[in-house]
Order: C-alpha cells, then sequence, then structure tokens
C-alpha cells in the first residue's frame, strides 16, 4: 500500500509551490461505514473522462441489507445533466444514468448482504455499441448498450447520488476510478492484489480510507482528487472501520 508521509506544516520552494500536508495512515486496514441515512462524501473530479469515453470504477462492497430500494454507491455527474451512478437497484448491483434514469446495465441476482465482493463497472465507449459491464468478482453479470449522455462529471459522491438521496448502507474499501476500460484479467488482477497504486494517466482516483483521523480521504492516484466526508458535517460523515475485505480475495 502507498506510503504517504505526515508533515508538521506546510513548507514551499520557489520552483514547487507549497508541499501538501497529508493526514497520517492508521496502522490496521480501514474502510469507510455508511449508515443508508444521510453519511456521504464529495470528491474532486480533476481528469474524469467524458461521459462517452472509456472509463472503469471498481470498489470492494459490503451491503448492510438487500431490498427494493435502490442505494447509490457511487456517482460522477455534471449536475442533473448527465452522468453514472454505480450502486444497488431492488438489492442487485446497477448502473443507471443521471439524467435520463435509463439502466447501463442491471444484474439479476440480489447481492448478498454482510459479505465482501469485488465490484467493477467499466464502459468501453464504443461508437458504434457502447457497452457498459458490470463485473462482481471478476465475472460479468450485467452488459448494456444504452448510450451515455455528452458530458464531462464536475462532481462525485460516495454513498449517495449527490448527498441528498438514494443513501448507501454497508462498507465499501479501496475505490479506484479509471480513464479507460479495464478488461477481465486487469480486474482479476485487481481482486487479488495486484493492482498498481498508481499507474498514471490512467488512474485518476483511488481511495483506501486508511487515514488515521478527520474529514479529508487522501487520492492515492497522485490527481488530488481528495474526498471529504459529509462535506465537512460531523453527523453526515461515514465512519472509518476495521475493513475485512480482504478475506475475499482469492
Amino acid at each position: 500500500m502507498l506510503a504517504l508521509a505526515a508533515c508538521s506544516a506546510p513548507s514551499s520552494d520557489e520552483d514547487t509551490g507549497p508541499i501538501e500536508v497529508l493526514p497520517p495512515d492508521s496502522a490496521q486496514d480501514l474502510s469507510l461505514a455508511f449508515d443508508g441515512s444521510d453519511d456521504y462524501a464529495s470528491t474532486g473530479t480533476a481528469g474524469f473522462p467524458f461521459a462517452r469515453l472509456p472509463q472503469t470504477v471498481s470498489f470492494w462492497l459490503k451491503a448492510a441489507a438487500s431490498g427494493g430500494t435502490e442505494q447509490t454507491v457511487i456517482t460522477l455527474r455534471k449536475d442533473a445533466e448527465s452522468g453514472v451512478r454505480v450502486g444497488l437497484c431492488g438489492g442487485a448491483l446497477c448502473a443507471k444514468s443521471i439524467y435520463s434514469r435509463n439502466v447501463f446495465a442491471q444484474a439479476t441476482t440480489p447481492l448478498p448482504a454482510g459479505e465482501w465482493h469485488h465490484v467493477a463497472y467499466q464502459f468501453d465507449g464504443s461508437d458504434d455499441a457502447p457497452h457498459h459491464t458490470i463485473y462482481l468478482d471478476g465475472v460479468s453479470v450485467a452488459t448494456g448498450t444504452a448510450i451515455p449522455e455528452k458530458r464531462t462529471p464536475t462532481s462525485g459522491f460516495l454513498g449517495s447520488t449527490d448527498g441528498s438521496e438514494l443513501f448507501f448502507s454497508g462498507e465499501l474499501d479501496e475505490l479506484r476510478i479509471w480513464s479507460v476500460a479495464r478488461n477481465a484479467q486487469q480486474i482479476a488482477a485487481e481482486i487479488a492484489g495486484q493492482a498498481p497504486e498508481q499507474e498514471p494517466p490512467d488512474l485518476i482516483a483511488y481511495y483506501t480510507f486508511n487515514e488515521l483521523g478527520g474529514a479529508r480521504v487522501i487520492d492515492r492516484s497522485g490527481r488530488g482528487n481528495h474526498a471529504l466526508l459529509g462535506d465537512g458535517v460531523s453527523s453526515r460523515m461515514p465512519r472509518r472501520v476495521l475493513s475485512g475485505f480482504a478475506a475475499g480475495r482469492p
């Protein structure tokens, strides 16, 4: 795991400017726990891909409960005009359009609650037949060919569509956003713990949630897309808890 050194105070020089102060990491592996009521985090969006270009979002997930409600794990959006949200629909994994609510891809079987699973949503950006795929533990469980809207995301959210609705209940860990369509072999390597922590320019956000405390979540990709828990409001911050996602690895 990428080591981030904590500095006691910011400094600067004429060539590089201010040196960013980063919070220290916990000695234990942590995940984020969302209460399903009002917890969320907002993210930076530097380098986020245009909606019709190739992209992949991957993460480890433990849903608290399945059911008929819709829950959002991650959203990449341009206001209400464009974007994708990945989460649960009726307990099953799904990816939907923010603008039209069209289904990009949706699994037919509910995700087992209380278990860690690896999830990846991939869009290949094909001009003639846009192709969306959802992988569960490295296996394709849903596909679709709907065409996304023409916008580049200007906001990102974890655990909600926009900090006000479709909240996620459960735990989230090791979330990555890529500006390429990752193939099945690359996704399998990530599940096995072999994904690179930095792979510029394709990896545009990577969150381990291992910060020792505070409202800030560090983007380990080097892009600076740090996240803010609850937009700084303590009652809306997901909690950092001990993670057990590695038990689901092959």
